[in-house]
């Protein structure tokens, strides 16, 4: 007759055993993770720290600048009741103290003439030919000046001469590079009382 005895655990025993399958999944778990990234950080003493110098792009604000007089006779109309026409091309106005007009042996300080002696940008003045006696078409000329130093090229701003002879200041404008030479002119058309720029003004063939 077949008899079999059966193997029981005690509550101990399975308690043992649970713990040491838990020991072996975690160490399997360990022994897996060789691929690792974790780097230990080095000692203090041997951390080495790099500085790199970006060079300035910023220059130093120079001084400020005096702003260029960016004045201009336009037109000259002949006769004792004519007049010289100067026009303020710039973007600001204009003080026109120390600022001359001049038809030799004639000079005039713009600054006492002009009311206010200021010239607003884009406005234009007339000045009277009686101030000279009279602006002759046979011959004549007109400079604008900054200051009196009428031989100086680097004083001179604008520049017109007509008709041949009595032309006192058209080197100084030549040499200013504001007119072609001493030879060039510009003759007046009989029909018309004045010459007007119609462009460069430092272009004879610009008047007419």
């Amino acid at each position: 007759m077949y008899s079999s005895t059966r193997f029981s655990l005690t509550p101990r025993l399975r308690r043992l055993f649970a713990l040491l399958a838990v020991l072996a999944i975690v160490a399997a778990s360990c022994s897996d993770d060789s691929s690792s990234d974790d780097v230990e950080p080095l000692p203090d003493d041997e951390v080495t720290t790099t500085t790199t110098t970006i060079p300035g792009t910023t220059q130093p604000i120079p001084d400020e600048g005096v702003a260029l007089v960016d004045l201009q006779i336009s037109s000259v109309a002949f006769g004792d009741t004519g007049s010289v026409t100067i026009v303020n091309n710039g973007d600001e106005d204009v003080d026109l103290n120390g600022i001359f007009l001049c038809q030799w042996p004639n000079y005039l300080d713009l600054g006492g003439i002009v009311d206010g002696g200021v010239l607003a940008a884009g406005a234009s003045t007339d000045v009277a030919a009686q101030r000279w006696g009279g602006l002759d078409r046979a011959s004549g000329e007109a400079a604008l000046y900054t200051g009196q130093a009428f031989a100086d090229a680097e004083a001179i701003l604008a520049y017109v001469q007509w008709g041949e002879g009595g032309h006192q200041r058209a080197s100084t404008a030549a040499e200013a590079g504001i007119w072609p030479s001493a030879d060039d002119f510009v003759t007046p058309d009989p029909e018309f009382p004045n010459i007007e720029s119609g462009g460069d003004p430092a272009d004879p063939g610009n008047w007419s």
